[in-house]
């Protein structure tokens, strides 16, 4: 009797986790529908997506890597990671800052004694390079690079360096990434690529993730195309840039985000300062990345774009839940909104500003 009770509720109880199962696959498979549905409208090549939601993660990939060859994006396609370089750079300074090497507050002259060059091209180095003023040098602290307060543009090319915002004041810049690099690189006596390969991707165990592009990728690599579906000639930057030159997969960049946003060292970095960029719509940016303020919870946000790839990263260290991004086609940043709506509990205040999704792309 009690054998037979016992396989009676076996049973029993086998039925209703199998019914939980099916429904939990049905879900998930119309989200994936609906994520993928999205890409189409938008008229992106191929997308990988990660969904995080506290221990669990949840893939999604759609279209293709290389719609020439009908070759589908899958997690383990190589993609431009664009400016979300920035947010693992950001965290491997981190450890130079907890080890005493570097300080926040000194400016970067402290760090490169003897000056440096700006290149107005340092993807390729097919430009010629000028010399940095040391005056520059002497005023731009390394808070202020992280913070994109340095005054600094976006990026020069081949003008002389100069700062053309308020120092103090948010503007965006790669341009300050790129001295913060330097400074690195004359700290650690490697250059970036080695460094943080050494300091970041070996201990993480990211091996399909590099600063400079690798002959390996290939045989996973993303083609980008541009706004009209076009084929963007791929850059295969020979030489790393810390704002933008990072490749790697999702499931690699997954990794990063739950190392780097549960290490208490880091995430004192990354909100240890914050300079307003948005007040009305909650959006600030801290050491390395941009945060929002949400009701329950506060959002780690940081955007990436180079020509024919656009990237999105939108995660709450707090509830453990959010995603990233990586697409294969400039219509990629249309995607931005539809999936916070879609995969991040409201409200989500930071997707009304022009900062986030300027305005002629929603």
């Amino acid at each position: 009797m009690n054998k037979r009770l016992i396989m009676t509720f076996s049973v029993l109880l086998f039925a209703v986790f199998y019914r939980d199962f099916l429904a939990h696959a049905a879900a998930l498979s119309q989200r994936s529908q609906q994520i993928c549905a999205v890409v189409t409208q938008t008229q992106v090549p191929g997308v990988a997506v990660a969904i995080l939601d506290k221990n669990s993660t949840e893939y999604v990939t759609c279209g293709m890597r290389d719609p020439a060859k009908h070759q589908p994006v899958t997690v383990n396609t190589v993609f431009e990671a664009a400016s979300l370089s920035k947010v693992v750079f950001a965290f491997g300074v981190s450890h130079l800052v907890s080890s005493g090497k570097l300080d926040l507050d000194k400016p970067l002259a402290t760090y490169l004694p003897h000056g440096t060059r700006h290149d107005g091209d340092p993807f390729h180095h097919r430009r010629g390079t000028t010399e940095v003023n040391p005056e520059l040098l002497r005023k731009i602290s390394v808070r202020e690079i992280l913070t994109h307060t340095s005054g600094l543009p976006n990026w020069m090319e081949d003008k002389p360096l100069v700062q053309t915002g308020q120092q103090g004041q948010w503007q965006y810049s790669g341009e300050g990434y790129l001295l913060l690099q330097r400074a690195v690189e004359e700290i650690t006596g490697q250059p970036l690529d080695k460094w943080i390969k050494n300091s970041v991707f070996g201990p993480l165990k990211m091996r399909h993730s590099s600063f400079v592009w690798e002959t390996r990728f290939s045989a996973q690599e993303a083609i980008g195309h541009n706004w009209s579906g076009n084929v963007q000639p791929a850059e295969h930057f020979p030489y790393p840039v810390a704002a933008t030159t990072l490749y790697t997969t999702v499931q690699d960049y997954v990794i990063f985000v739950k190392a780097a946003f549960s290490d208490p060292l880091a995430y004192e970095l990354f909100t240890r300062t914050e300079v307003p960029v948005d007040v009305p719509n909650s959006l600030y940016w801290g050491q390395g990345v941009a945060i929002e303020h949400s009701k329950d919870s506060d959002y780690f946000l940081h955007g990436g774009g180079n020509n024919g790839f656009k990237n999105y990263l939108w995660y709450s260290p707090q509830s453990r839940r959010g995603f990233v991004f990586f697409s294969n086609g400039d219509n990629g940043i249309k995607l931005t909104i539809p999936f916070v709506k879609m995969l991040v509990p409201p409200p989500q205040p930071a997707i009304d500003s022009d900062k986030i999704v300027p305005a002629r792309f929603r």
